[in-house]
């Protein structure tokens, strides 16, 4: 290399604060990006070590032609390191560096996350290794540690689903559309009662005027009696059956289903035991010892073979087997065959009174089928029963199942604060630190705390719901503006509140909330956009997957987002100092780029000069 960069260029520095002054351009950063470098630490975020500066390989790569090494006061070292090299991260770090470029991007940047990310990086640092689980970060063992309480969170949201289905069914019934269609069904069948009570067939006197036809057509008639009530009692059999049949086809469905989660359970179980056996072995602990299940099937196998036998045999009677043993359903129609042939044997009279007969059994059978009672479908009864319903039951049973969903959604809701209950004691350290050097910042007091934040909820909210249709979000500014009020009313991370948050919502749907409309009923489906359903969106309400645990971070009445850069690095350079429990040295690129004086007064000085008593 044609330039002399450095040439046998030894710096000693002593063990305690050292300070590097020097005009720009002197090589302060240059300098501490080749210790930052040869001490491999992993922060590489260089301001001097660039390809657009000393790592450049036009018109030569000056890095590849230069090398470094640091003696430490043990008169240890490592070598000598090419600076055009990259750190190892298989290796450990033997200094801490925080390079200008990166400690500006943190204090600059109004993403907070880059920050809350490095908080974290210096908390997870006072976590003591044992306690570590192996991980790399906070956020991979909080999700460790998350794991059995976010099964506990998978089951009761199954609950709440499954009550959603009942709620959405019960809201359903509550509509006026409901109670309207069942009005319209009920006066069309009475009107059709009215008119079949018109076509009530004639009377017909019985023929008794002529004792010599009497007696001919005598022996018919009584057959014809007796055929007509063999019928009638086929017929009952048949009722029987079929109601039998779709009985024994629930059942037999239902206990499939639940042989089936019993399946899943037991291998759930067996899948689950082979893990934890390894696992509890290491310990020289037997998992038979610990867990003893047993899942025996064949009870529910044997009583659904039963209720298939009693199909076989209902289908058997319904169908029959052959030409010899008719089936119930072909009996009857060769009865009714039977009918037909012995009616045409009497004479005119009593044909004509025989069919008068007839025709007002199925009069009557079609009357009754029209007024029908409160379990048939469709019938006038069952009718009037529904609309009793709506106005007596329903309104309690939505009312119940409103409230058991609440308790379930609170319930969730004190599952998922558990997560929040670990962040907190992760961020123990940090909280006992301002407690312990509050005198220093009695002025502007640090809070640290771990809450919930409404992640994503607007925007998922609107994934949902059409600002296109009739009701309180319509109108894509006036929809936003709505829900951007309606959401600081409340204080999600408080239970009940949060409860008349997520009620406050489906209120808002239910009802209209525009100041003209004096709270109109809507209908939530057809506020829906066409790819979701009222399932999907209670789902999305309900479920309270928005809530995240989130750092907050307040100095005096300032939040994270209000601090201004220099007390965003004022702040990071004490939790550096104190937090980090890493012995190596510390070093810090040109701080004071990302300082205002007030920041270094107010806070760095003091807590410097602590950091020296403590030997950092």
């Amino acid at each position: 290399m044609p330039e002399v960069w450095y040439r046998d260029f030894d710096i000693n520095l002593n063990p305690s604060l050292v300070a590097v002054i020097g005009n720009k351009g002197n090589g302060k950063s240059a300098l501490t990006d080749i210790i930052g470098l040869v001490g491999n630490s992993y922060n590489d975020n260089y301001s001097f070590l660039t390809k657009a500066k000393f790592r450049n390989p036009r018109p030569y790569n000056r890095a590849a032609n230069t090398e470094a090494q640091i003696v430490w006061s043990d008169n240890s070292k490592d070598g000598y390191f090419r600076l055009d090299n990259d750190v190892d991260p298989n290796k450990p770090e033997k200094v801490k560096y925080i390079p200008q470029n990166f400690l500006e991007s943190l204090c600059v940047n109004e993403d907070e996350h880059d920050f809350e990310r490095e908080i974290k990086k210096i908390i997870f640092t006072h976590t003591a290794s044992s306690e570590r689980l192996g991980f790399s970060n906070l956020d991979e063992l909080i999700t460790y540690k998350s794991e059995v309480i976010n099964k506990e969170l998978g089951s009761i949201k199954g609950e709440i689903e499954d009550i959603n289905l009942r709620i959405i069914n019960l809201e359903r019934k509550s509509l006026e559309s409901f109670r309207q269609s069942l009005t319209e069904k009920l006066q069309n069948k009475e009107e059709e009662l009215k008119n079949h009570e018109a076509l009530k067939p004639d009377a017909i006197q019985t023929p008794t005027n002529n004792p010599e036809l009497e007696a001919r057509n005598k022996d018919i008639h009584a057959e014809i009696e007796n055929v007509k009530k063999a019928t009638t009692q086929k017929e009952a059999r048949l009722k029987h059956l079929n109601e039998a049949k779709s009985t024994l086809l629930q059942e037999s469905s239902e206990l499939e289903k639940i042989r089936q989660s019993f399946q899943n359970l037991k291998d759930t179980l067996d899948q689950s035991s082979g893990k934890y056996r390894t696992a509890l072995g290491r310990y020289d602990l037997d998992l038979d010892n610990i867990l003893k299940y047993e899942v025996s099937l064949e009870p529910i196998v044997k009583l659904k073979e039963e209720k298939n036998r009693d199909l076989d045999a209902i289908q058997l009677e319904l169908q029959g087997q052959d030409e010899n043993n008719k089936g119930l359903e072909e009996t009857i129609t060769d009865l009714y065959q039977k009918l037909i042939s012995l009616e045409e044997k009497l004479d005119e009279p009593y044909r004509l009174y025989q069919k008068y007969l007839t025709d007002l059994d199925e009069w009557e059978n079609r009357r009754k089928g029209i007024i029908g009672d409160t379990d048939s479908y469709g019938t006038i009864e069952h009718s009037k029963s529904e609309l009793k319903y709506l106005d007596e039951r329903l309104p309690l049973e939505l009312e119940s199942a409103i409230e058991e969903r609440n308790q379930l959604v609170k319930k969730l809701f004190e599952k998922k604060s558990e997560i929040i209950g670990l962040y907190k004691s992760s961020y123990k350290p940090i909280t006992e630190f301002i407690e312990k050097y509050s005198y220093l910042m009695k002025d502007y007091q640090v809070n640290i705390s771990v809450e919930f934040t409404l992640d994503g909820f607007i925007t998922k909210f609107f994934d949902h719901i059409s600002q296109g249709a009739r009701g309180t979000y319509i109108g894509l500014e006036e929809g936003q503006k709505f829900l951007i009020d309606l959401i600081p009313q409340f204080d999600i991370n408080e239970s009940n509140s949060l409860l008349d948050f997520l009620n406050a919502i489906r209120e808002s749907l239910l009802f209209d909330k525009r100041p003209d409309q004096n709270n109109s009923k809507r209908e939530l489906e057809q506020q829906l956009k066409k790819s979701y359903t009222i399932d999907d969106f209670y789902r999305f309400l309900y479920g309270i997957d928005f809530l995240k645990p989130t750092f907050k971070l307040n100095l005096g009445d300032k939040s994270l987002s209000e601090l201004s850069p220099g007390e965003r690095g004022a702040l990071l350079l004490i939790f550096y100092l104190f937090l980090d429990k890493d012995d190596k040295p510390l070093l810090i690129d040109q701080p004071e780029e990302n300082l205002d004086n007030q920041s270094v007064y107010q806070y760095l000085v003091h807590f410097i000069k602590e950091a020296k008593k403590e030997g950092k």
